[in-house]
């Protein structure tokens, strides 16, 4: 299907409030875009940037993932910037589709990285994985993988607030995993691990 520049802009500003509004929440929508009428998109200033964008996208899933990976980076990304800067923007959600299409096997990375730096299955499991989600050790997915599993709360952590909830926490509602696939590598991980050790 041909993508249009309305229909681009449409998926716009869905995935802007989506990542700027605090109560929009586009699985409420079961993922369908807001629909203003086209006289209002023939209004919106920058209209030749979302004509422009609908040209370059290839398929309105790699448009899709180049506006979710735009705003995670920064939830104010206009349309201009992707338009000028297009290449770079997919890069950006090729190199992102690629990590998702090969995420078992960075988890199962991450995983014995935690191991090795000492992860313990108690209170403190919280805090030490998003310590190493900071300091770059391991992904975001990752750590939102062990946020699903073992449904610890960070509302004490003070940069858990700052860092995490402004700038990841919409973009985790986008994330389908499959927690049980997780849970299976973690496990297989954890019984390595042990065996290493004997």
């Amino acid at each position: 299907m041909r993508i249009t520049g309305y229909y681009t802009y449409r998926i716009f500003i869905t995935l802007k409030a989506h990542f700027n509004q605090k109560n929009f929440d586009i699985n409420k929508y079961d993922f369908n875009y807001l629909k203003p009428s086209y006289d209002t998109f023939l209004k919106t200033k920058g209209i030749k940037f979302y004509d422009s964008l609908a040209k370059k996208a290839v398929s309105e899933k790699r448009l899709v993932n180049i506006l979710i990976c735009a705003f995670v980076n920064d939830p104010t990304t206009w349309i201009k910037d992707i338009v000028n800067n297009f290449n770079t923007f997919n890069e950006n959600a090729i190199e992102w589709e690629n990590k998702i299409n090969n995420f078992p096997y960075i988890f199962e990375q991450d995983c014995y990285l935690l191991m090795e730096k000492g992860l313990k299955f108690d209170s403190s499991l919280g805090d030490f994985v998003f310590s190493e989600f900071c300091n770059g050790n391991i992904s975001v997915e990752s750590f939102i993988i062990f946020k699903k599993i073992f449904i610890f709360s960070l509302d004490n952590n003070i940069n858990f607030e700052y860092i995490y909830k402004d700038k990841y926490s919409k973009y985790e509602l986008l994330l389908k995993f499959d927690l049980s696939k997780y849970k299976n590598i973690l496990e297989g991980v954890i019984k390595c691990n042990r065996l290493e050790m004997t």
